[in-house]
């Protein structure tokens, strides 16, 4: 059975270039090495789709991945255009409170992870 631990802090918050929060922006989560969307999930285990919408903070809150994997993240705005991308990412599992581990920046925007 596998173990799923969140892939980053649940109060991560995602920006545009222009400092502006990803205000519904897109958040894509995939298997490290390739194009194939991963199964995303919840605090409570309900799958979630992928792309995942970052709410009204640019936060893509209680995101949960299989810990035996390796992922990479593209983030893009509202319309879809990337933003960025983050890779080899490993699940941190902790909450809210966990350590950040890469801080990202890429074209000018900026997520601490």
């Amino acid at each position: 059975m596998a173990t799923y631990l969140r892939l980053f802090p649940a109060t991560t918050q995602f920006e545009l270039t222009n400092g502006q929060l990803n205000v519904a922006g897109r958040l894509y989560v995939y298997f490290e090495g390739t194009d194939d969307l991963a199964d995303v999930y919840d605090e409570d285990g309900t799958q979630l789709t992928n792309p995942v919408i970052l709410d009204n903070d640019g936060r893509a809150a209680g995101l949960f991945v299989d810990a035996s994997k390796v992922y990479w993240l593209k983030v893009c705005d509202r319309f879809d255009a990337q933003v960025f991308t983050v890779r080899k990412m490993v699940p941190s599992g902790g909450g809210a409170g966990s350590a950040a581990a890469i801080m990202a920046h890429e074209n000018g925007a900026n997520v601490m992870i």
